[in-house]
């Protein structure tokens, strides 16, 4: 994501997100009075949001289209009277669309215009440079590569590691890793059988009446034994993504990592307790473009 920066300012970096929604060969601009301007749709994160559901929450609440992200795009930095703006960027993929108006306090028209009539709409010239970057990106698919979260140590559990349960930091950090789940689409989820594993990502599962795919070859057991079946699954699941343009999520041990980031075509990247890789897959399964979100720390007192 958007990397650190080095400023003079006292003040920290306001930190914002958007996506470019595309329909049909048109995008969606929206007019604010404040600033008589035209823009893509973008603010500000809120307290405890993680930037792609703001990116998610914002295109929703200025155009009323809910949009899965895809791609990612540029991000952008820029001083603003209150001091350092970066902003997060996704091309975003519409899943609905509401009828309703936008907050009148903050737009006062949405439209839908020809990439043609946007670049010469638009008011400044980085969101036009997105518009370009967005729509020279390839049809994907998001298939994401979930470690699980914090889990009981190892020292501290006596039944079987297979049994092993989240710790209750663990649990804290499940919130923050649904939000980008939610902010993928994600549709379908893969993993393994382990408890640690599958409590991960069954708030998740439940809230969105997706039913858990258990794949025993995903356990550290299994996967330690034979790591070509593990690769194997992880490419039929990325082939299978591709084709099927079904958001998936894969929830994973660590010392399977490397095997999957692999079989992706992926350098191996490190991942932290409820660490989240996403990997943007074209029709014919290899990745177009890969994200990292690293998890947060979230400590009880």
């Amino acid at each position: 994501m958007l990397s650190a920066v080095t400023t003079t300012d006292t003040h920290p970096p306001i930190w914002a997100a958007g996506a470019v929604a595309l329909r049909e060969g048109q995008v969606a601009l929206v007019h604010r009075p404040k600033y008589d301007d035209w823009t893509l749709a973008k603010g500000k994160a809120e307290d405890g949001e993680l930037l792609p559901a703001t990116a998610v929450r914002e295109v929703f609440e200025e155009t009323g289209l809910a949009v899965r992200l895809g791609a990612p795009l540029t991000p952008l930095r820029y001083f603003v009277e209150d001091g350092l703006k970066l902003v997060a960027w996704w091309k975003g993929e519409i899943v609905d669309e509401d009828d309703r108006t936008a907050a009148p306090s903050e737009i006062d028209a949405v439209t839908w215009v020809t990439p043609e009539e946007a670049l010469t709409r638009l008011t400044y010239a980085d969101e036009r440079r997105l518009l370009v970057e967005a729509l020279a990106q390839p049809p994907s698919t998001p298939l994401l590569l979930v470690r699980h979260a914090k889990a009981v140590k190892r020292k501290d559990w006596t039944g079987s590691d297979r049994d092993r349960p989240l710790s209750p930091n663990g649990f804290l950090q499940l919130p923050f890793l649904n939000q980008v789940l939610g902010a993928y689409g994600v549709d379908a989820i893969v993993t393994s059988p382990a408890v640690r594993c599958a409590t991960t990502v069954l708030p998740f599962a439940e809230a969105n009446e997706i039913t858990l795919r258990p794949e025993e070859i995903l356990t550290e057991e299994a996967g330690a034994a034979d790591p070509a079946a593990v690769a194997a699954l992880t490419a039929s699941l990325a082939q299978s993504v591709g084709r099927s343009g079904i958001p998936t999520a894969i929830c994973l041990h660590r010392p399977n990592r490397a095997t999957m980031l692999g079989a992706l075509g992926i350098p191996d990247h490190p991942m932290a307790p409820a660490a989240v890789i996403v990997a943007h897959v074209g029709p014919d399964g290899t990745v177009v473009a890969t994200e990292w979100h690293d998890s947060v720390r979230v400590e009880l007192d």
